[in-house]
């Protein structure tokens, strides 16, 4: 199980990113665990339905991780 820490501003958008714990293929899915990666999340508003979030080749089990995460942080601020 991958866990992740992500802080998001009053306007729903995404302040900083990172994870805190990596479950996954060391190897392949720790590709993700990247400073740069998350940084690309970075001003993306978790309410958007316009917002798109790219995976890291050879790590897409993880990336998928993390973005069912935003998913399930979204819905808890009001996503519908």
């Amino acid at each position: 199980e991958n866990v992740y820490k992500v802080t998001v501003d009053a306007s729903n958008k995404i302040v900083s990113a990172s994870m805190e714990e990596f479950g996954d293929t060391v190897g392949f899915g720790d590709k993700v665990n990247d400073e740069l990666y998350f940084a690309t999340f970075i001003g993306k508003d978790l309410l958007s339905d316009s917002e798109e979030y790219d995976t890291v080749s050879s790590a897409t089990k993880t990336s998928y991780s993390f973005v069912k995460a935003l998913k399930a942080i979204s819905e808890e601020i009001g996503a519908k």
